[in-house]
């Protein structure tokens, strides 16, 4: 399928226990890199006859990384390589009434609200947000927690997101 994105070919091993993957830029200048095959890390979860979890969670308590949401001018274009190339669904959109243009574009490519979003923004190569599962809203509200005893700071939160009903904390990386 040419789309009319260069695409790199990294060799397996490039990344200790990372097999081979294919690099691309997105219009919104975000990389991606892409692999089928990644090595299990020793605290991983077993495969035989496994515990609910090798090493107990510790911090937060995530326990995978859910979506981001990643900022930039061409998100249609960013979108489209997404919907074209890797069979992506557009999950959601949210679009100005007045003028029709799309501020934000979220894919799925799986069960979930979605995978990837791209919102509109002035800057290419900016990241919204990350997300990570929590398995609770118990977990969330330990979070709070958290946040509130390291001085982090909060954007919004503990709520829901409307659409998906989500239980949900922002926050800002203090790293």
């Amino acid at each position: 399928l040419d789309i009319g994105v260069h695409v790199d070919v990294i060799p397996a091993g490039e990344d200790p226990g990372v097999g081979r993957k294919i690099r691309f830029n997105t219009p919104t200048q975000h990389v991606f890199e892409l692999y089928a095959e990644m090595a299990l890390s020793a605290t991983g979860p077993a495969v035989k006859n496994p515990d609910v979890w090798v090493v107990e969670p510790r911090g937060m308590r995530a326990t995978r990384f859910d979506h981001c949401a990643l900022n930039g001018v061409d998100i249609a274009s960013s979108a489209k390589i997404f919907v074209d190339a890797l069979d992506f669904s557009v999950a959601e959109e949210l679009v100005d009434e007045t003028s029709g243009a799309r501020l934000g574009i979220f894919l799925s490519c799986s069960n979930k609200a979605h995978d990837v979003a791209f919102l509109g923004y002035p800057e290419d190569g900016k990241i919204h947000h990350t997300s990570f599962n929590l398995e609770s809203w118990h977990d969330v509200g330990h979070a709070a927690d958290i946040i509130s005893r390291y001085d982090i700071s909060l954007d919004i939160g503990p709520t829901r997101h409307g659409i998906t009903r989500g239980q949900t904390i922002y926050f800002f990386d203090p790293s």
